[in-house]
């Protein structure tokens, strides 16, 4: 199953808006936090679309969870956007966190820098910022699961 990953787009549609259109063959998107009030117009511009989602610390009043955990493929993915275990400064607590949920695959963001790291059977990934990111241009994830693996990039808006 494919997946779009987006994270602190800090109410910015544009990008979102432009990844969406690039990928028509995606029906499921993940956003990881600080969208800050955005998701209900993603969710009312694409109704067809599933949109998973966590709240970040920017995102007030969001009645979205801190955190969810869900099964694809025969895999666990645990996703949060990061800062309640300083994904800014080391992926060791999300790590953790994964090996007591049973999780190989942890989605975060909040640093608004990729991550790809794979350490003892647990993915660690993060797609960047779409809007705002540390450096680089802005970034968001392609997260494809199967029952064979789990494949991860990170991509550059483009259009």
């Amino acid at each position: 199953m494919k997946f779009i990953v987006f994270s602190d787009n800090h109410g910015k549609l544009g990008g979102m808006e432009r990844v969406i259109r690039n990928h028509p063959e995606c029906a499921v998107y993940i956003h990881l936090g600080d969208s800050e009030g955005t998701l209900q117009t993603l969710r009312q511009n694409h109704p067809q679309l599933q949109f998973w989602a966590v709240r970040g610390n920017c995102d007030l009043g969001s009645e979205e969870p801190a955190e969810q955990t869900r099964q694809v493929e025969g895999h666990t993915l645990f996703f949060t956007h990061g800062h309640h275990y300083g994904a800014k400064f080391s992926t060791d607590h999300l790590w953790d966190k994964a090996r007591q949920l049973g999780a190989d695959v942890v989605l975060f963001g909040h640093s608004h820098t990729p991550c790809q790291e794979y350490r003892e059977g647990i993915y660690l990934l993060n797609p960047g910022s779409i809007a705002h990111p540390k450096e680089g241009p802005p970034t968001y994830g392609v997260l494809d699961v199967r029952e064979s693996g789990v494949l991860f990039s990170v991509a550059e808006v483009r259009g």
